[in-house]
């Protein structure tokens, strides 16, 4: 008879019990999911240096209005004016500020079609994604079919299955269902978070 968790989860719609899985196609789907996310990091990183380069410019830029006021308080003694050096200054500073808002613009632009490559690369890697937590469930949980996530998952569902691994060992592991339902929520409660943050990033 096949070894069973003891105590059923709620997973899409149903509850379930986890069976026994050998460790190497656990191993296999975690090589492929830290893949995924690898390949992910080069658009976020260059979207992070990109938003720093973007706010260095505009510090440099309200630091340059701040000593162009400077430069206009200062009076020259005899004639209540502002010297020629100075006003060569401002000039230079304004000229420097009007380069500094193109470049913002540009920047800013640029950082747009980042985000909008990084979503749909993002899209594309959860469309793969989807499919791999699908893969894992019928692998992991007794009498699940496949496409059966991919057709009924919720958010709930979607924070489970990227911990799945985790979860599953934990049902495996004999402790109180007390126990295990405390972790189970700070797991669910503490992804599902996340997941609702990237919801709002994409919209």
């Amino acid at each position: 008879m096949m070894n069973l968790s003891q105590i059923s989860i709620n997973f899409c719609g149903e509850n379930r019990y986890f069976k026994r899985c050998p460790t190497q196609e656990l191993k296999d789907y975690q090589k492929t999911m830290d893949k995924i996310q690898e390949d992910l990091k080069p658009d976020l990183e260059e979207i992070n240096n990109l938003k720093e380069e973007i706010e260095e410019i505009i510090q440099d830029y309200d630091d340059n209005i701040d000593i162009i006021n400077s430069l206009k308080e200062t009076k020259n003694e005899k004639t209540n004016g502002l010297t020629q050096e100075t006003v060569d200054k401002i000039i230079k500073l304004k000229t420097e500020q009007k380069k500094s808002r193109k470049t913002i613009r540009e920047k800013q632009k640029e950082l747009k079609e980042l985000t909008n490559k990084m979503i749909k690369n993002q899209d594309q890697a959860n469309d793969i994604i989807i499919d791999a937590y699908d893969n894992l469930c019928i692998k992991l949980i007794d009498n699940f079919n496949p496409g059966e996530f991919k057709n009924n998952y919720d958010v709930r569902d979607q924070a489970i299955a990227m911990h799945l691994g985790t979860i599953y060992a934990l049902y495996m592991s004999g402790k109180s269902e007390k126990i295990i339902n405390k972790q189970l929520e700070e797991i669910i409660d503490s992804q599902v978070d996340q997941l609702k943050q990237f919801s709002s990033f994409q919209s």
